[in-house]
Formats: structure tokens, sequence, C-alpha cells
């Protein structure tokens, strides 16, 4: 299994006056280094929560479907723009959507239609490419304030401890930032 981003958010849940702003810094001597502060500290929560914090293309490959819903690896989905089945032969099957329901729940799922049975023999590894959305929205406003909120901190945190290692071991992320970051996990029984 695999996930692919296709095309990136176009801009920051933070930006950079805001950043600098939190960080109490007025010149522009450092605005690269935050900017890219930013953007790590965007892809961390992402990684970290398992969601996608503003509106961003995917393609994943999935060994199998299981029966019957398949279910996304990124949240919350927007849509679904293609499934396709890729065959032992080499094949490329496209799946009509009326052969299957998106549940755009967190997380979002792909339920097969009853009655439906696959185009092909499905190869053993990465036999299915799913297409699709996925994020809060395209703009730094659309996402929840408290993400927003840890992006920051991480920024902040990143920005006051640059080396990599600190006396004792690495520098350990604030304790508060985790538990931001709790509230957006998801929880599996």
């Amino acid at each position: 299994m695999s996930l692919t981003l296709l095309q990136g958010p176009g801009e920051e849940p933070v930006s950079l006056s805001e950043a600098k702003t939190y960080l109490r810094i007025d010149g522009a001597e450092e605005e690269a280094l935050i900017g890219a502060l930013i953007t790590s500290a965007r892809m961390m929560v992402e990684s970290s929560c398992g969601k996608a914090l503003l509106t961003q293309s995917w393609m994943w490959r999935a060994d199998a479907w299981p029966r019957p819903t398949l279910r996304l690896p990124l949240g919350p989905l927007q849509s679904v723009e293609e499934v396709a089945l890729l065959d032992g032969e080499g094949g490329r099957h496209v799946i009509a959507p009326e052969n299957y329901q998106v549940l755009r729940g967190l997380p979002g799922r792909l339920l097969k239609r009853r009655g439906f049975s696959l185009p092909a023999r499905p190869r053993a590894e990465d036999a299915f490419e799913i297409s699709f959305t996925a994020g809060y929205g395209p703009a730094g406003s659309d996402v929840p304030a408290l993400l927003q909120r840890a992006v920051l901190m991480l920024t902040a945190h990143w920005y006051e401890n640059r080396e990599p290692v600190a006396f004792g071991g690495a520098a350990p992320l604030p304790l508060s930032l985790e538990a931001m970051l709790a509230s957006f996990k998801e929880m599996r029984l």
C-alpha cells in the first residue's frame, strides 16, 4: 500500500505574518526559515493526526478491497475522483462510480455496491488506485483553530530548538502539543 501526494495545498494553515507575530519577530532576515518550519510543522501535524489540514489531491494504492468497505487512509474526505483496478496482465480498469458509494465520515470509506463484481482478477500488490481529495478546505481559515495553534506551537518549538539533539537526547515536543493533537487522532477499536 502506498499513498502519493498528487497536488499539495495552495497555502499553509497559518501565514508567515501570523507566525512572525507569534514568534515576536519584526525583521525579514529569517522569513525563508520560518516559512519552511511552517510547512514542516503542517506536515508533522498531518502525519500525527492522519488528516490533511488543507485541500490536497492524493493517489492511494491498496492491495485489496476488503468486503464490503474500503477505508481511506487520510481525511477529511472531500471527494473521490477515480477508482481503478490493476489486473495481473498490466491492464487498468476504471470502476464506474455507480458500483461504489462514497461515505464521507471520518474516516472516508468506499462501500462496494451489492451485486458488483470486479471486472478482472486484481494483481497481488497495489491492485487498486484510488484518486481522492482530502482536507478541511482550501484556506487556512478552514482548518480547526486547535490544529492551527498546533502548527504555530510546533513552528515556534523548532525555531527555538534548532539543534536536532539536546543535552540528554532529542528535544522533546511540548506535552501541550501532544494533547492538542490527541483530540484529532482517530481511535480504532
